[in-house]
């Protein structure tokens, strides 16, 4: 979060704690306000991130911000970003949607935000690629929820500082010269967004089949069978982190 007072920046972690099971890791990190926690999975190509930003008190702030990826300028050569259009019937595509970053091309263009306001808050998924050496850093979504007010609320991708970094904002004001400008969050508001990392390798042809698949299986409500049969099976929620809520986001016939 960014602050509107002396206390402005982000916000930092008090306590790490850990829980370990036979098939998972957890990382836990916590501050004032603010717990994120990252979920490993035995033999899972991605891992788990849950951010849940609390506001005990009335605070202004010049933005909220989570699911956030941040790397290195020069690291990968595109962000892409695959929207979900509910107004396009379920026979349509969806079309990938890219922006070049290849230091080799935009070193010259000024920094900033790469598609200004355009982007909504439920892309499917999002990230960054490297067409060349070939691998991707990508953020599926999976959940998000609020009981706080919005403000410009979307999903941002920038270049800034010699770093590309894309996340998803319920609050954000643009200028921030003055303390006017800060947008006012009530006691009480809860912002909560889950979220799947995918490292993966990149190829032109079998990567938007493999990202697709796999944001579908996310979010899909997982089979559980308990044996012996008639015994009461656990409800999908019971492992301590539900499957995702974004089903309606690949009812489309594909990409390309």
């Amino acid at each position: 979060m960014a602050f509107a007072d002396s206390k402005s920046g982000n916000i930092g972690y008090s306590s790490v704690h850990f829980e370990q099971g036979p098939l998972f890791f957890t990382v836990i990190r916590e501050g004032p306000g603010v717990q994120v926690a990252c979920k490993f999975i035995s033999g899972a190509p991605y891992f788990l991130v849950y951010s849940k930003i609390e506001f005990p008190e009335e605070r202004k702030v010049f933005a909220v911000e989570n699911s956030r990826l941040e790397v290195p300028d020069g690291v990968f050569t595109h962000y892409i970003f695959r929207p979900n259009t509910p107004s396009l019937p379920n026979t349509d595509i969806e079309e990938m949607g890219y922006v070049m970053v290849d230091t080799a091309y935009v070193r010259d263009i000024p920094e900033g935000l790469l598609l200004g306001d355009l982007l909504p808050p439920d892309l499917a998924w999002h990230g960054f690629i490297n067409i060349d050496r070939k691998f991707s850093l990508i953020n599926i979504l999976l959940d998000d929820s609020s009981s706080g007010p919005l403000y410009r609320n979307g999903t941002y991708a920038s270049r800034e500082k010699g770093k590309l970094s894309c996340c998803h904002a319920p609050v954000r004001v643009h200028r921030r010269d003055a303390a006017a400008n800060a947008f006012s969050i009530k006691a009480g508001s809860v912002y909560i967004r889950k979220s799947a990392i995918v490292f993966a390798e990149w190829d032109q042809e079998k990567w938007p089949k493999f990202i697709e698949g796999l944001g579908k299986q996310l979010n899909s409500q997982p089979e559980v069978r308990c044996y012996p049969e008639g015994a009461q099976p656990p409800l999908p929620d019971a492992a301590g982190w539900p499957y995702g809520r974004r089903s309606s986001s690949y009812l489309k016939a594909g990409i390309r």
